[in-house]
């Protein structure tokens, strides 16, 4: 394992993050081309970005939370209560993330007249493109192994 690839006194920069940053990289151009070839307009996905992403993340989140509530509710306190929304502590949980993602996608596709099921077919491939990528951080970082 190796968590840390560089490290000084004010910045340390972790495998897990170099990883994720490639993974989205890789994910948004596999998607960017996946659409193109399906015929898809990419505008629909940069009208609807910044909602599905805060979707995404409060799915993620809130899962993470409902799994693992031992964590977070050990005692009642301010802190323990802040807690719940320190989202950098890799408390982010990649199902809940999912289906909210997915749940929130299909009424935005509804919404706007979109066929959900072609949006699937670009998004899908990419997904795991990235998927892939992450889980070579997630390695290094000593998260999954074995």
């Amino acid at each position: 394992m190796q968590p840390i690839l560089f490290e000084t006194a004010f910045f340390t920069l972790h495998t897990l993050w170099v990883f994720v940053a490639l993974a989205v990289t890789a994910g948004t151009y596999a998607l960017i081309k996946f659409s193109n070839k399906q015929g898809l307009k990419l505008q629909f996905l940069s009208e609807h970005s910044t909602r599905l992403i805060l979707w995404t993340v409060l799915g993620a989140r809130l899962v993470a939370i409902i799994v693992n509530y031992q964590t977070y509710f050990y005692e009642f306190s301010g802190k323990t209560f802040l807690n719940l929304f320190a989202i950098w502590d890799k408390g982010l949980n990649l199902w809940g993330g999912m289906i909210v993602f997915f749940v929130s996608l299909f009424f935005y596709c509804k919404k706007s007249d979109q066929d959900f099921f072609k949006w699937l077919d670009a998004i899908i491939p990419a997904f795991i493109i990235a998927l892939a990528i992450g889980h070579i951080g997630t390695f290094f970082d000593g998260i999954a192994y074995g």
